[in-house]
């Protein structure tokens, strides 16, 4: 009886011990320290294994986009730039440029030790990675725009809200996206609006625009931000100084890396439409269209989108 028990025991233990060598396996990776940026001591988030790759934008943000799935193929570098994202007082944002910002991106390199890194970055920061390719071709080993229109400007912006979809079920979303959009702002009106504090009043405008940015137009993003404060600072200085009339798209010739451009036919903030004349441009490009999607196709189609960015992670440079 006391064999039988102990062999029970055992087996048991071997059943414990392999699941948690399956859980083990299968954890993401984390690790964290300080670097320096330009000058300034800045924490970093490292997540994952694999090809190091470099998220543009906020680390808090961002962080949570990406699936562990992802994380078994791919290290996510999560740092802000230049403590701008995230600094607790007025910084001088005068000398911050796309140059400069791109070389900060190599200096987390280097400061990491690695070779050569994957850069991504999504809606318009995923100018950078393209910029990046551009200024350290032989550091950089993949490239991934997801959601970035290939250009920035007031035609952009014309486009943009004036976009109803390209055929007859795009165009039948597109009046719900506006019915969806006229009831929020019904629901928080620009009065309510300005009352609020200027970071709360961003947040809250990004839940009024939802409609246009997710595939479920009674999506609530507001879990993306609670809790959670940014230097807004930094995102007007993007806009109305770093992106004023930009237009890259006769420099994508020159980008010679692997580029992953990822959009959703439902994203109305950047119509998937606007690439149809300039994916040609850029020699190494896989592109896919995620057919249930809006701006945020990691979130909204995740084992798709997986599927598709670990395919393309594990190609190598020509």
């Amino acid at each position: 009886m006391k064999e039988a028990l102990f062999a029970i025991t055992v087996m048991l233990l071997a059943g414990v011990a392999e699941l948690a060598a399956q859980d083990t396996a299968g954890a993401v990776e984390r690790r964290s320290g300080i670097i320096e940026i330009n000058g300034t001591l800045q924490p970093y988030l490292l997540e994952g294994r694999g090809v190091p790759c470099v998220v543009v934008g906020p680390a808090f943000h961002y962080a949570q986009f990406f699936s562990d799935n992802l994380k078994q193929h791919i290290q996510f570098v999560l740092v802000d730039a230049k403590n701008t994202w995230m600094a607790d007082e007025s910084v001088d944002l005068s000398d911050v440029t796309m140059a400069t910002m791109v070389d900060e991106i190599d200096e987390v390199r280097q400061a990491l030790g690695y070779e050569k890194i994957c850069v991504l970055g999504c809606s318009v920061l995923g100018y950078w990675p393209l910029e990046y390719a551009l200024a350290y071709p032989d550091h950089i080993s993949h490239a991934v725009a997801i959601g970035t229109p290939p250009f920035y400007n007031a035609e952009f912006q014309r486009i943009r809200y004036e976009y109803m979809g390209a055929n007859e079920e795009e165009r039948r979303v597109a009046m719900e996206v506006g019915a969806a959009l006229q009831a929020n702002q019904q629901r928080l009106p620009d009065e309510l609006l300005a009352s609020l504090t200027p970071w709360d009043r961003f947040v809250m405008d990004e839940v009024r625009s939802a409609p246009a940015r997710w595939h479920d137009p009674t999506y609530d993003p507001f879990w993306h931000f609670a809790g959670r404060q940014s230097y807004l600072p930094m995102a007007s200085h993007i806009f109305t100084n770093i992106l004023t009339d930009y237009d890259p798209r006769d420099r994508f010739a020159e980008v010679e890396v692997l580029v992953f451009l990822a959009l959703g036919r439902y994203d109305f903030v950047v119509p998937y439409v606007l690439w149809e004349e300039d994916r040609h441009r850029l020699p190494e490009l896989s592109y896919h269209l995620f057919d249930e999607s809006a701006h945020y196709p990691m979130l909204e189609e995740q084992a798709l989108f997986d599927e598709k960015l670990i395919e393309f992670i594990e190609r190598r440079n020509p």
